[in-house]
């Protein structure tokens, strides 16, 4: 097994480092994709150990813990300490387990994806579109939320995909809901995805964020389920319930050490609040947390967002 600092690095990219080194620089980033707006993604649905992740866009040997829940992207590198283990759901429903260091061995671009990548910084269109079937049940206090119908033809497409998630073998009842929920969000049902995940016994969140003295066992004590629930909570105007859980979801990350997901959580924070001097101190957060990982990308972009709020490049 392999540690993060004698990880093998590609011949082309020990050039570019050896010529970093010099000519003055030390930094070695992965060339951050270009993520199209609807890129499938595969979900980590159990962890056992210490697993952690090397994203494309941060620096080559910058790797964070990833648990239960956490969303993977094309390229995405997987590192394991020990006996350690993660079993990923890909985006194909196909299952996984993975034991070694390596990208995990998913179709990247399966035909009908059940999941998509929502792990970006942009996360609020301009316009958000929100789907209904006939199982749907609206909230009475819905405001100002555009509705509409589902297409015969998707809802076809994930009735069939539902029922292959309700199939799956060895699936814990709460990983299984959470998968439908990212499956109801893939097709903008995000009053089916919230009803499904907040009736869950395991959810947090509620009040405050937990983590218990064994650490993180299931996708309902992690920050990723959190996240979502904030997104989908914010495309149906319950900003109340966005805010709470997107802050739950930030100290969750920092408690178990999250730094990827504590970074975009800080993001969301910035992104809703209407107090500007907050605003900074969400985006600074951020910021600090992206550098830790050399996203340069990602640093740049926020500092870009950040604009007049004085927020400062920590590299």
């Amino acid at each position: 097994m392999l540690d993060s600092a004698k990880r093998p690095i590609p011949l082309v990219a020990l050039t570019l480092l050896v010529l970093a080194t010099l000519f003055g620089g030390t930094t070695l980033a992965q060339e951050p994709p270009e993520i199209p707006e609807d890129q499938p993604a595969h979900l980590v649905i159990e962890t056992e150990g210490n697993v952690r992740i090397s994203r494309v866009g941060w620096d080559i040997l910058a790797e964070s813990p990833i648990f239960a829940g956490s969303s993977l992207q094309e390229g995405d590198y997987l590192v394991f300490s020990g006996s350690s283990r993660a079993v990923i759901l890909c985006a194909d429903l196909t299952v996984q387990e993975q034991f070694a260091d390596g990208v995990p061995d998913c179709v990247t671009q399966p035909e009908t994806p059940a999941f998509h990548f929502a792990d970006r910084l942009e996360w609020l269109p301009e316009t958000t579109r929100v789907q209904v079937s006939d199982a749907t049940v609206i909230p009475d206090d819905t405001a100002d939320v555009t509705i509409e119908q589902i297409p015969s033809d998707d809802l076809d497409t994930l009735t069939a995909l539902q029922q292959d998630i309700i199939e799956t073998d060895g699936l814990a009842p709460e990983t299984t809901a959470f998968a439908l929920a990212n499956l109801y969000a893939r097709y903008d049902l995000y009053f089916d995805a919230i009803a499904l995940l907040t009736e869950q016994e395991a959810l947090q969140c509620t009040e405050r964020a937990i983590v218990r003295p064994e650490g993180v066992s299931q996708v309902l004590e992690a920050p990723a389920a959190y996240l979502r629930l904030g997104e989908w909570s914010y495309y149906i105007n319950d900003l109340a319930s966005g805010e709470r859980y997107f802050t739950c979801a930030f100290q969750l990350a920092e408690e178990i050490g999250d730094t990827g997901y504590a970074a975009l959580a800080a993001v969301r924070l910035g992104d809703i609040t209407d107090d500007e001097t907050q605003a900074a101190v969400f985006y600074q957060n951020a910021i600090d947390r992206f550098a830790t990982l050399e996203a340069d990308e990602a640093v740049d972009q926020l500092l870009g967002i950040c604009g007049t709020r004085n927020c400062t490049d920590p590299r």
